[in-house]
């Protein structure tokens, strides 16, 4: 197995990898550090995230196409502020999770899901506390 130094990451083979993933399975997201999240997909032209919710649908039929986007995070943050402890990326990555899964039970299309999944993780992000309170708020009453 490869190490991944943050810095030295070709996101084109970063790209490339999960696009060999999603082959096998329908979507895949990839937390990307400070240069965002690469969201990968192989649907139809009218499926949505939230269709992956349908457990009884087959996603990989051969019809379907593979898409990726690199989606810029909301908030740059440089790694002397993180030394100084202004920010903390604890949480973050599950305040995303949590944001994109809201998006998705709410049935709302691709872009909204992964904008609420990167809007919760920022409030994470500029937060001391794990899983912040107003990131919680944001997925209750998101404003999209």
């Amino acid at each position: 197995m490869r190490n991944f130094n943050e810095d030295h990451v070709d996101v084109n083979e970063v790209k490339e990898l999960t696009e060999r993933l999603v082959e096998y399975i329908p979507a895949v997201i990839t937390t990307m550090g400070y240069r965002g999240l690469l969201v990968a997909r192989k649907f139809s032209d009218q499926d949505q995230l939230y269709n992956l919710l349908d457990l009884q649908k087959t996603y990989l039929s051969n019809q379907s196409k593979i898409q990726s986007k690199l989606y810029p995070p909301l908030v740059q943050i440089t790694q002397e502020q993180l030394k100084q402890n202004k920010f903390s990326v604890s949480g973050c990555g599950d305040c995303l999770a949590a944001g994109i899964i809201t998006g998705m039970l709410k049935q709302l299309n691709d872009e909204s899901c992964i904008y609420l999944g990167l809007q919760a993780a920022a409030t994470s992000l500029q937060s001391l506390e794990t899983v912040p309170t107003a990131a919680l708020n944001q997925l209750i009453n998101p404003t999209i």
